[in-house]
């Protein structure tokens, strides 16, 4: 077989811009939340705060959008289309995230969600690369061959647009399959919330201000300032940060008591017993049909002892009026929503802590039924921490796809066996 440069090239070039908009799309789609909560972020760092509800069903959109991009470009299928597309996307997100990487309106641009972190430079440069890419594929595009005949082309991309849909389906009715955030099942909180020993330090710069017969003058450092020279007059000292360094992983996790103002987080994750977290972010917009589920869990920890606490992002009012209407009789602690929304995508959801580790957690359509809440927890499967098999979930995810795809490839090349033997 003749070896051809650009056929070569251009596949190369494909590979590469398809499995990272696959990519990208997937682990988006995994946490869709997460990635409105960005759109979100965007929307507040350019003052257009009124569009917030909006950022769900905008996320879905360019998740599958992203998604479908990818697997047209791997695949080589609708060309023309998917390189125009590819290219009017990059045109707009190579300017964006260069406006980023100056201005830093958003510290991380959620491009591969909370799976991979960088930069915002890093990811300006990320986009660059890509560009060029898409630029050299649709000069090649005629060189562009796919093992999808056009007639099913439409199939390969509906299915995908379809399963990436599903994908985002689990993450909005149930926890993500994937958690790629600090406060994963198995999570130790004290311990995440440390920086390790080798950890790098924030590095700052200090400036010292001086006046001298009315004019002030700065200097970068001690040395250089005119300490004792009875001349000058010390003013003020800015401290700059120069370049942040390591943070550790759980950051804040704060719970106060309102009525004492006291920060109770240590108190609460440090005990030896079983204890229950109701996370919402709002108690005023959890829906009330999941009432009786949150009295179960409740009346099972009072029979057995454990601890049930509540933290919400709501105020007083708020607080006082979910009292008022639910009846409830667990204290209600603080917290900052960022970190409520961090913690669980799910309002409500539940926590499951014994001596600060993270036992397990649950979206509220998947809270621990009455009749599995008849003996102690060390006794039932949620005594246990655990933790995700995600080796297995990434297999049997990948290979449910791929089964998919090879399936539309063997209806498609029988379509095309049958139409050459009525031909002949």
């Amino acid at each position: 077989m003749k070896f051809n440069l650009k056929s070569t090239l251009v596949f190369v070039f494909q590979l590469i811009l398809g499995v990272t908009f696959i990519f990208s799309g997937f682990v988006k789609a995994v946490d869709p939340f997460g990635f409105a909560y960005k759109i979100q972020d965007y929307l507040t760092a350019f003052g257009m705060e009124m569009f917030h509800s909006f950022a769900f069903p905008v996320a879905v959109a360019l998740i599958a959008f992203e998604f479908l991009l990818g697997i047209n470009m791997l695949l080589g299928m609708h060309v023309k289309t998917t390189y125009i597309f590819t290219l009017l996307f990059m045109t707009v997100m190579t300017p964006l995230t260069l406006y980023l990487a100056l201005f830093d309106p958003v510290k991380d641009c959620g491009c591969f969600g909370d799976a991979v972190i960088i930069s915002n430079w890093e990811t300006f440069w990320k986009n660059v690369v890509l560009s060029a890419l898409a630029v050299c594929v649709f000069i090649l595009r005629k060189h562009v061959k796919s093992p999808y005949s056009d007639k099913l082309q439409w199939l390969t991309s509906l299915s995908s647009v379809l399963f990436i849909v599903g994908i985002v389906v689990i993450g909005w009715s149930h926890l993500p399959i994937f958690d790629f955030r600090p406060f994963k099942i198995g999570t130790n909180i004290p311990e995440a919330r440390l920086l390790p020993p080798d950890a790098v330090p924030d590095e700052y710069k200090t400036m010292y201000i001086y006046e001298k017969g009315g004019v002030q003058k700065e200097f970068h450092d001690v040395s250089e300032a005119p300490v004792n020279d009875s001349t000058w007059v010390y003013v003020d000292a800015k401290i700059e940060l120069i370049k942040e360094g390591d943070k550790p992983a759980i950051e804040d996790i704060s719970m106060f008591d309102l009525e004492t103002e006291e920060d109770v987080s240590d108190i609460l994750l440090v005990s030896p017993d079983y204890t229950f977290f109701l996370v919402t972010q709002r108690l005023e917009e959890v829906d009330i049909r999941h009432l009786d589920k949150i009295n179960a869990v409740f009346d099972y920890c009072k029979e057995q002892g454990y601890h049930f606490y509540c933290l919400t992002a709501s105020g007083n009012d708020e607080i006082d009026e979910w009292k008022k209407l639910t009846g409830a009789e667990y204290p209600i602690y603080s917290s900052d929503e960022i970190t409520l929304k961090t913690v669980i995508r799910a309002n409500p959801g539940l926590m499951l802590v014994k001596e600060g580790v993270i036992y397990n957690k649950w979206h509220y359509n998947d809270f621990p039924a009455e009749a599995e809440l008849d003996k102690p927890l060390k006794d039932t499967r949620f005594g246990n921490i655990d933790y995700p098999n995600n080796t297995q979930r990434i297999v049997f995810v990948s290979i449910g796809f791929f089964a998919l795809l090879l399936l539309i490839l063997g209806l498609d090349k029988l379509v095309l066996f049958i139409a050459r033997k009525r031909r002949s």
